[in-house]
């Protein structure tokens, strides 16, 4: 068993006043305004494994669409690689549950940063990491061409500062 996709067609009920570039939410890994789609083809970059057609807005703050004075944006849903790289467990200071075997990962209870283990990394733009796979990894490049088109929606932390700890 794996993770199921959203299939389309996918309705969107927007709770927010200002519509970001970037939405994270559940039932879906991550979606992208047509901004930030065209800048991904434009700049050449690499990690999103599938693309869905446009996403339907069924509503904004309770409201349909047609009844606003405010252009909506166009978002797509899209699936980013989960074959990234490995997260490094003993230099993040990754804590986790005990496994019967050395393949076998259990959920992150704790981590006091990232850091991918050497030579695991494929080069993906946008990815998901072995080991941290329900959060979003992006290349430097990929930052740096974002601050560039003034995208918003997301915050993006060096890897040395990201860190959590859940009840062990």
């Amino acid at each position: 068993m794996g993770l199921r996709r959203w299939l389309p067609p996918q309705n969107l009920s927007l709770r927010g006043r200002v519509f970001p570039d970037f939405l994270l939410g559940h039932g879906f890994d991550l979606m992208l305004s047509r901004p930030a789609l065209e800048l991904y083809d434009k700049g050449g970059w690499t990690g999103i494994v599938h693309r869905d057609p446009p996403a339907h807005i069924a509503s904004v703050r309770r409201k349909k669409p047609e009844s606003l004075q405010v252009e909506l944006p166009e978002y797509g849903n899209v699936w980013k690689t989960r074959l990234g790289a490995n997260l490094d467990d003993e230099a993040s200071g990754a804590v986790r549950p005990a496994v019967p075997c050395a393949y076998g990962r259990r959920r992150t209870k704790a981590i006091d940063r990232v850091v991918l283990q050497a030579g695991s990394w494929n080069g993906a733009d946008i990815f998901a990491a072995r080991g941290l796979a329900s959060t979003t990894l992006v290349s430097r490049r990929f930052v740096e061409g974002m601050a560039e088109a003034g995208l918003t929606g997301v915050v993006v932390l060096a890897p040395e500062d990201y860190s959590f700890s859940h009840a062990v």
